[in-house]
């Protein structure tokens, strides 16, 4: 078994699969943005940017940009901390739920076509392989997976 050539294909098969199934319905929205109302979201609470900054692995200053545009679309809000006025604390919006409710829905609707036509027993297995790719990725990574954190895989 060549384990390289492997790895290779199977990271170009998932960027593929990701690409088949990006979120075309939401438009020019970047993929930062869908993972900073993700983000948001599942806090169910108001954030730092800070703190999303070191969610996502990047700096402050790229969050601040994407939080700005995102501002501008409605999806999310900043405003003053109430005890230290010089933090902003950010929310997502109910539009910017509605958007993530939406993208699910349809997420949901196409995988249901896909298993589909993979039909039960290999709808079963694929799911199996994941689930124990997820278990060594855990277990590679000292045991914690923080991208399942963000988007309740595990």
């Amino acid at each position: 078994m060549d384990v390289k050539t492997l790895a290779a294909e199977m990271l170009q098969k998932t960027r593929m699969l990701m690409k088949a199934n990006g979120p075309k319905q939401i438009g020019a929205m970047l993929h930062g943005e869908m993972f900073i109302m993700h983000y948001i979201l599942q806090k169910n609470d108001d954030v730092l940017p800070s703190e999303i900054a070191a969610a996502m692995g990047v700096s402050t200053a790229r969050v601040a940009m994407a939080l700005k545009s995102m501002e501008k679309k409605g999806v999310i809000e900043r405003r003053p901390d109430q005890t230290d006025r010089r933090k902003v604390r950010v929310s997502i919006t109910e539009y910017g739920k509605s958007l993530i409710r939406e993208r699910h829905k349809n997420l949901v609707r196409k995988m249901e076509q896909i298993l589909m036509e993979l039909g039960e027993a290999d709808a079963q297995e694929y799911i199996r392989i994941v689930t124990r790719m997820i278990e060594i990725s855990k277990k590679l990574n000292g045991g914690s997976n923080d991208e399942c954190t963000h988007y309740h895989c595990s």
